[in-house]
Protein backbone atom coordinates (compact mmCIF):
# COMPACT_ATOMS: atom_id res chain seq x y z
CA UNK A 1 0.00 0.00 0.00
CA UNK A 2 0.93 3.14 -0.71
CA UNK A 3 1.76 5.97 1.73
CA UNK A 4 1.13 10.16 1.38
CA UNK A 5 2.28 12.06 4.20
CA UNK A 6 2.61 16.08 4.88
CA UNK A 7 5.15 17.66 6.68
CA UNK A 8 5.01 21.08 7.55
CA UNK A 9 9.09 21.66 8.09
CA UNK A 10 11.01 25.41 7.83
CA UNK A 11 7.34 26.48 6.70
CA UNK A 12 7.19 24.61 3.46
CA UNK A 13 5.07 21.52 2.94
CA UNK A 14 6.83 18.29 2.09
CA UNK A 15 5.12 15.60 0.48
CA UNK A 16 6.58 11.69 1.06
CA UNK A 17 4.91 8.82 -1.03
CA UNK A 18 6.21 5.68 0.19
CA UNK A 19 4.99 2.23 1.11
CA UNK A 20 4.62 -0.04 3.99
CA UNK A 21 6.90 -2.99 1.97
CA UNK A 22 9.72 -0.88 2.28
CA UNK A 23 12.30 -1.44 4.33
CA UNK A 24 14.57 1.53 4.66
CA UNK A 25 13.42 4.08 7.54
CA UNK A 26 12.49 7.58 6.30
CA UNK A 27 14.25 10.32 8.90
CA UNK A 28 13.87 13.84 8.57
CA UNK A 29 16.50 15.59 9.88
CA UNK A 30 16.11 19.28 10.83
CA UNK A 31 18.23 22.31 10.12
CA UNK A 32 20.32 22.48 13.45
CA UNK A 33 19.57 18.76 14.53
CA UNK A 34 21.61 15.91 14.34
CA UNK A 35 18.79 13.70 15.64
CA UNK A 36 15.33 13.16 13.84
CA UNK A 37 12.72 14.74 14.48
CA UNK A 38 10.43 12.13 13.29
CA UNK A 39 11.45 8.63 12.17
CA UNK A 40 8.46 7.27 10.09
CA UNK A 41 9.65 2.80 9.81
CA UNK A 42 7.38 0.49 7.97
CA UNK A 43 5.38 0.01 11.13
CA UNK A 44 4.18 3.27 10.91
CA UNK A 45 5.16 3.78 14.70
CA UNK A 46 5.21 7.78 14.46
CA UNK A 47 4.83 9.78 18.26
CA UNK A 48 1.98 11.65 18.63
CA UNK A 49 3.42 14.93 20.18
CA UNK A 50 3.18 17.74 17.77
CA UNK A 51 4.79 21.26 18.66
CA UNK A 52 4.56 24.39 16.80
CA UNK A 53 6.61 27.04 17.67
CA UNK A 54 4.38 30.69 16.75
CA UNK A 55 6.56 33.38 18.16
CA UNK A 56 8.39 34.60 21.13
CA UNK A 57 6.85 32.30 23.92
CA UNK A 58 3.79 31.66 21.68
CA UNK A 59 3.62 27.62 20.70
CA UNK A 60 0.65 25.15 20.56
CA UNK A 61 0.84 22.02 22.07
CA UNK A 62 -0.94 19.23 20.19
CA UNK A 63 -1.76 16.77 22.69
CA UNK A 64 -4.84 14.03 22.48
CA UNK A 65 -5.95 15.56 19.80
CA UNK A 66 -6.11 18.90 21.07
CA UNK A 67 -4.76 22.25 20.81
CA UNK A 68 -3.26 24.10 23.54
CA UNK A 69 -2.32 27.38 22.75
CA UNK A 70 0.34 28.95 24.90
CA UNK A 71 0.82 32.38 25.93
CA UNK A 72 -1.13 34.13 23.06
CA UNK A 73 0.68 38.06 21.69
CA UNK A 74 -1.36 37.90 18.59
CA UNK A 75 0.13 42.51 17.78
CA UNK A 76 1.11 42.34 14.27
CA UNK A 77 4.42 43.81 13.77
CA UNK A 78 5.50 47.00 15.51
CA UNK A 79 2.30 47.48 17.34
CA UNK A 80 3.54 47.99 20.40
CA UNK A 81 6.59 50.47 22.02
CA UNK A 82 9.81 48.95 22.27
CA UNK A 83 10.79 48.06 25.78
CA UNK A 84 13.03 51.45 26.88
CA UNK A 85 16.72 52.13 27.74
CA UNK A 86 17.71 48.82 25.90
CA UNK A 87 20.01 48.52 22.38
CA UNK A 88 17.41 47.69 19.93
CA UNK A 89 14.92 50.31 20.44
CA UNK A 90 12.53 48.73 17.76
CA UNK A 91 8.86 48.67 18.14
CA UNK A 92 7.40 45.24 19.14
CA UNK A 93 6.95 42.27 18.43
CA UNK A 94 9.45 42.85 15.82
CA UNK A 95 8.15 39.78 13.47
CA UNK A 96 4.94 39.10 12.21
CA UNK A 97 3.15 36.37 13.08
CA UNK A 98 4.41 33.50 10.69
CA UNK A 99 0.21 32.15 10.93
CA UNK A 100 -2.95 33.81 10.61
CA UNK A 101 -4.44 35.15 13.83
CA UNK A 102 -7.63 32.48 13.09
CA UNK A 103 -5.86 29.75 13.59
CA UNK A 104 -4.99 30.41 16.84
CA UNK A 105 -8.33 31.57 17.80
CA UNK A 106 -9.20 28.25 17.32
CA UNK A 107 -6.85 26.65 20.21
CA UNK A 108 -9.13 25.00 22.42
CA UNK A 109 -7.49 26.35 25.58
CA UNK A 110 -5.33 28.87 26.68
CA UNK A 111 -2.36 28.04 29.07
CA UNK A 112 -0.76 31.44 30.40
CA UNK A 113 2.63 31.59 32.29
CA UNK A 114 2.03 35.23 33.40
CA UNK A 115 0.26 37.96 31.89
CA UNK A 116 2.85 40.85 30.86
CA UNK A 117 2.08 41.93 27.66
CA UNK A 118 4.64 40.02 25.56
CA UNK A 119 3.18 36.83 27.26
CA UNK A 120 -0.37 37.56 27.02
CA UNK A 121 -0.77 40.90 25.13
CA UNK A 122 -4.04 43.81 24.98
CA UNK A 123 -5.25 42.13 21.17
CA UNK A 124 -5.06 38.60 22.63
CA UNK A 125 -7.75 39.54 25.12
CA UNK A 126 -9.44 41.52 22.95
CA UNK A 127 -9.72 38.66 19.86
CA UNK A 128 -9.50 35.15 21.99
CA UNK A 129 -13.12 34.00 22.34
CA UNK A 130 -14.20 34.85 26.03
CA UNK A 131 -15.63 31.25 26.39
CA UNK A 132 -12.07 29.41 25.71
CA UNK A 133 -10.81 28.07 28.76
CA UNK A 134 -7.91 29.57 30.50
CA UNK A 135 -5.22 27.95 32.92
CA UNK A 136 -3.52 30.34 34.90
CA UNK A 137 -1.74 30.90 37.66
CA UNK A 138 -3.60 31.97 40.31
CA UNK A 139 -2.05 35.90 40.81
CA UNK A 140 -3.77 36.14 37.32
CA UNK A 141 -7.17 35.06 38.14
CA UNK A 142 -8.41 38.56 38.37
CA UNK A 143 -6.73 40.64 35.58
CA UNK A 144 -8.28 37.75 33.16
CA UNK A 145 -11.96 37.99 34.44
CA UNK A 146 -10.96 41.60 33.88
CA UNK A 147 -10.51 41.18 30.11
CA UNK A 148 -13.80 38.77 29.89
CA UNK A 149 -12.55 35.45 30.01
CA UNK A 150 -15.30 33.43 31.85
CA UNK A 151 -13.55 29.82 32.04
CA UNK A 152 -10.59 30.24 34.25
CA UNK A 153 -9.18 27.68 35.98
CA UNK A 154 -6.18 29.09 38.57
CA UNK A 155 -3.63 26.24 38.57
CA UNK A 156 -2.36 26.26 42.40
CA UNK A 157 -0.95 22.93 42.10
CA UNK A 158 -2.15 20.50 39.81
CA UNK A 159 -5.51 19.68 37.59
CA UNK A 160 -6.36 17.67 35.12
CA UNK A 161 -8.25 18.87 31.78
CA UNK A 162 -9.27 16.46 28.93
CA UNK A 163 -7.00 14.13 30.69
CA UNK A 164 -3.84 16.29 30.67
CA UNK A 165 -2.23 17.04 33.70
CA UNK A 166 -0.81 20.38 34.44
CA UNK A 167 1.05 20.91 37.80
CA UNK A 168 2.92 24.94 38.27
CA UNK A 169 6.16 25.11 39.40
CA UNK A 170 7.53 28.13 40.33
CA UNK A 171 9.87 30.64 38.79
CA UNK A 172 12.37 33.14 39.36
CA UNK A 173 12.60 36.41 36.63
CA UNK A 174 15.54 37.66 37.15
CA UNK A 175 17.65 38.95 39.99
CA UNK A 176 17.22 39.94 42.97
CA UNK A 177 14.91 43.04 43.66
CA UNK A 178 13.76 42.86 39.78
CA UNK A 179 13.12 39.18 39.94
CA UNK A 180 10.99 40.95 42.85
CA UNK A 181 9.18 43.88 40.98
CA UNK A 182 8.70 41.14 37.94
CA UNK A 183 7.16 38.48 39.95
CA UNK A 184 5.14 35.82 39.84
CA UNK A 185 5.79 33.73 37.18
CA UNK A 186 5.07 30.36 36.42
CA UNK A 187 5.66 27.34 34.60
CA UNK A 188 4.06 23.69 34.21
CA UNK A 189 5.10 20.14 34.03
CA UNK A 190 2.26 18.98 31.51
CA UNK A 191 1.59 15.38 31.29
CA UNK A 192 -0.54 13.05 28.84
CA UNK A 193 -1.00 9.26 28.75
CA UNK A 194 1.36 7.68 26.01
CA UNK A 195 3.12 11.39 25.81
CA UNK A 196 6.58 12.81 27.14
CA UNK A 197 6.98 14.51 30.04
CA UNK A 198 6.83 18.02 29.43
CA UNK A 199 8.48 20.96 31.48
CA UNK A 200 7.41 24.23 30.09
CA UNK A 201 9.64 26.68 32.12
CA UNK A 202 7.95 29.88 31.84
CA UNK A 203 9.97 33.29 32.48
CA UNK A 204 12.70 32.01 34.73
CA UNK A 205 16.34 31.95 35.49
CA UNK A 206 18.09 29.05 36.34
CA UNK A 207 17.51 28.78 40.14
CA UNK A 208 15.95 26.40 42.68
CA UNK A 209 12.49 26.17 41.33
CA UNK A 210 13.81 25.18 37.93
CA UNK A 211 16.28 22.81 39.25
CA UNK A 212 13.85 21.17 41.73
CA UNK A 213 11.22 20.75 38.77
CA UNK A 214 13.91 19.17 36.90
CA UNK A 215 15.08 15.95 38.94
CA UNK A 216 11.54 16.34 40.41
CA UNK A 217 9.45 15.32 37.27
CA UNK A 218 12.27 14.45 35.16
CA UNK A 219 10.37 16.12 31.87
CA UNK A 220 11.83 14.47 28.66
CA UNK A 221 11.20 17.77 26.06
CA UNK A 222 11.89 20.83 28.24
CA UNK A 223 10.59 24.04 26.19
CA UNK A 224 13.05 26.32 27.42
CA UNK A 225 12.07 30.52 27.37
CA UNK A 226 15.54 31.66 26.43
CA UNK A 227 16.41 35.02 24.21
CA UNK A 228 18.68 36.09 27.79
CA UNK A 229 16.13 39.63 28.31
CA UNK A 230 17.46 42.11 29.79
CA UNK A 231 16.25 45.48 31.10
CA UNK A 232 18.50 48.47 31.16
CA UNK A 233 19.90 47.44 34.86
CA UNK A 234 20.54 44.26 36.26
CA UNK A 235 21.40 40.93 34.84
CA UNK A 236 18.82 38.65 32.65
CA UNK A 237 15.25 37.87 33.54
CA UNK A 238 15.06 35.05 30.82
CA UNK A 239 17.80 32.12 30.53
CA UNK A 240 20.56 32.21 28.69
CA UNK A 241 23.65 29.91 27.40
CA UNK A 242 24.78 28.94 30.77
CA UNK A 243 21.02 28.33 32.11
CA UNK A 244 20.54 25.90 29.43
CA UNK A 245 23.91 24.66 29.90
CA UNK A 246 22.47 23.81 33.64
CA UNK A 247 19.35 22.12 32.16
CA UNK A 248 21.26 19.49 29.97
CA UNK A 249 23.99 19.01 32.94
CA UNK A 250 20.74 18.02 35.29
CA UNK A 251 18.94 16.37 32.70
CA UNK A 252 21.25 15.08 29.76
CA UNK A 253 18.96 13.12 28.16
CA UNK A 254 16.37 15.37 27.87
CA UNK A 255 15.51 17.24 24.55
CA UNK A 256 15.75 21.45 25.19
CA UNK A 257 13.36 23.31 22.80
CA UNK A 258 14.61 26.83 23.09
CA UNK A 259 12.25 29.38 22.37
CA UNK A 260 11.49 33.54 23.14
CA UNK A 261 13.63 34.33 20.21
CA UNK A 262 13.93 38.00 18.15
CA UNK A 263 10.28 39.22 18.70
CA UNK A 264 10.65 42.00 21.98
CA UNK A 265 13.46 44.10 22.29
CA UNK A 266 14.99 43.15 25.19
CA UNK A 267 16.23 39.45 23.83
CA UNK A 268 19.60 39.96 23.33
CA UNK A 269 20.63 36.38 22.63
CA UNK A 270 20.41 35.49 19.34
CA UNK A 271 19.61 31.69 17.61
CA UNK A 272 22.77 31.34 15.98
CA UNK A 273 24.76 32.52 19.42
CA UNK A 274 22.59 29.41 21.60
CA UNK A 275 23.13 27.31 18.25
CA UNK A 276 27.22 27.94 18.45
CA UNK A 277 27.08 27.55 22.38
CA UNK A 278 25.14 24.42 22.05
CA UNK A 279 27.71 22.87 19.41
CA UNK A 280 30.68 24.06 21.61
CA UNK A 281 29.63 22.43 24.66
CA UNK A 282 28.89 19.42 22.79
CA UNK A 283 25.04 19.20 23.34
CA UNK A 284 23.88 20.07 20.16
CA UNK A 285 22.17 16.78 19.80
CA UNK A 286 19.83 17.57 22.61
CA UNK A 287 19.05 20.86 21.59
CA UNK A 288 15.70 22.10 19.31
CA UNK A 289 15.94 26.06 18.13
CA UNK A 290 12.56 26.55 15.67
CA UNK A 291 12.04 28.93 13.62
CA UNK A 292 8.73 31.22 13.67
CA UNK A 293 5.87 28.68 12.68
CA UNK A 294 8.06 25.35 12.58
CA UNK A 295 6.91 22.30 13.59
CA UNK A 296 8.70 20.21 16.62
CA UNK A 297 7.56 16.40 15.80
CA UNK A 298 8.85 14.31 19.50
Amino acid sequence: MRHIIEIMWLNKIHRLSFTTQSDPSIIFHGSIRTKPIINISHKMEVMKLKIRHIRHATSILCINDLKILVDPVLGPKGTYPGIPNVPDQSRNPMTELPVSVDELLSCDMILSTHTHNDHFDVLAKELLPKSIPVLCQPQDEDKLKTAGFTDISPVDRSIEWNGIQFTRTGGRHGHRIIAKRLAPVSGYIIKAPGEPVIYLTGDAVWCPCVEKALTRYKPEVVICFSGEARLHLGKPITMGTQDILEIHKTLPAARIIAVHFGTFNHCRLTRNALREFARTEGFEQQLIIPADGEYVYL
